[in-house]
């Protein structure tokens, strides 16, 4: 497998599949690069990504900061705290050996980090439209989710579905799942409670 990405044929599959119905109502923007290929594997699952004791010191500094409101016109409502590598070096060494493990699967041509690793807090009614990570500028290869609280505990709604592929397998706090770049992707509206996860993306040069 090859890093090559062919976005004019890309684009004509996608045409003539069709796109989900809510997700061609609720996508603002047509990404060339959305449609995963049947052939490749369009997410990696690690189960207890984190332990615990590192969720706990997660949620517990996040809880402490000042988090930032995102709101994108009507794309994404939810808080966020970005992680440093100064503060959680081992964060960034443990998904970093993550990224190599699952690109084994994909063979991309990986980078550096694209932005810092990024706590994503979720209260009621707040949700992420349609989108996928990898843009002109970004270029995320791989990207990951994990979650830092429990699923029917913690909050209901809030799935990570995966377009054309469903739910991610997501079931308790420190499962993780990582994705190219391209994959297009939401998290559905949370119903009750307080949905808590971690985002962070690898990029690379352009798809070529």
């Amino acid at each position: 497998m090859t890093d090559v990405w062919d976005a004019d044929k890309a684009k004509q599959q996608a045409s003539a599949s069709g796109l989900h119905r809510e997700a061609d109502m609720e996508m603002r923007y047509i990404y060339p690069h959305w449609y995963t290929p049947r052939q490749l594997t369009p997410f990696y699952l690690r189960k207890k990504m984190l332990r615990a004791a590192e969720v706990k010191e997660i949620v517990t500094y996040a809880l402490n900061q000042d988090p930032s409101r995102d709101v994108v016109e009507d794309g994404i409502s939810a808080w966020s705290v970005d992680l440093m590598p100064a503060d959680f070096p081992h964060l960034y060494e443990k998904f970093g050996e993550a990224f190599n493990e699952a690109n084994e699967e994909w063979n991309f041509n990986l980078g550096g980090w694209v932005e810092p690793i990024t706590c994503i807090r979720y209260e009621k009614n707040d949700f992420n439209n349609w989108h996928a990570d990898y843009t002109d500028t970004d270029r995320t290869k791989i990207g990951f989710t994990t979650l830092l609280t429990n699923p029917g505990a913690d909050f209901d709604g809030g799935e990570l579905e995966m377009l054309r592929h469903g739910d991610a397998p997501l079931k308790k706090a420190g499962d993780a799942v990582l994705f190219p770049g391209y994959q297009v992707h939401r998290v559905r509206k949370v119903t009750r409670g307080t949905r808590m996860s971690l985002a962070g993306w690898i990029g690379g040069p352009e798809f070529k």
